[in-house]
């Protein structure tokens, strides 16, 4: 009914038939009902039903952690908002992937990555390897920056500027894979 209040509750449990066939024709006053839900005794009484709830649905194969419903994924401590489509994970685990290629090309227009992985099935472990090769890039590109401070403009510079960007997407886009893939 969208009722969250004590005073309100004690208001509907003397109107409404349900609400009083629920406390078995008793009125509690708005305090009763305020300690009630305040109580560590309640909140541990429902938390100790909840888990024995949840091992017995276990324990006879009804649930298990992720439970898939027509498409959907839902997570056992999901709020109301937390469901995810299993589609739409396929989606944008494949639109990231394909961020990542283009990621590496652009990085391949820089010059600094001789191979490129025909497909977009890249590991993250292949992930990090490019980004442990841009750090060194960068690095080399340092070097080369200090030792070559009179120029002017530095194609250096906007080199590692590129560089920089593209392992910082890179790292984001290592974290979204792996985040699809615990998914």
């Amino acid at each position: 009914k969208g009722i969250f209040s004590s005073r309100q509750i004690s208001e509907l449990a003397e109107e409404n038939l349900p609400a009083r066939w629920l406390t078995k024709n008793s009125f509690p006053s708005y305090r009763t009902i305020c300690r009630f839900r305040i109580s560590d005794e309640a909140e541990n009484l429902i938390s100790k039903c909840m888990n024995q709830l949840t091992k017995y649905l276990r324990k006879n194969y009804y649930i298990d952690d992720v439970s898939f419903i027509d498409g959907t994924k839902i997570l056992a401590n999901a709020n109301k908002y937390s469901f995810v489509w299993r589609k739409n994970i396929i989606r944008f685990d494949k639109l990231n992937r394909e961020a990542i290629i283009k990621l590496l090309h652009d990085m391949n227009d820089v010059k600094y990555l001789g191979k490129l992985p025909d497909n977009s099935d890249i590991s993250t472990s292949e992930l990090d390897e490019i980004i442990i090769h841009l750090e060194n890039c960068l690095a080399d590109l340092n070097y080369q920056i200090k030792q070559n401070k009179k120029v002017s403009p530095n194609p250096n510079k906007q080199n590692r500027r590129k560089l920089k960007s593209i392992k910082r997407k890179l790292r984001f886009r290592k974290c979204k894979q792996m985040e699809y893939q615990k998914r």
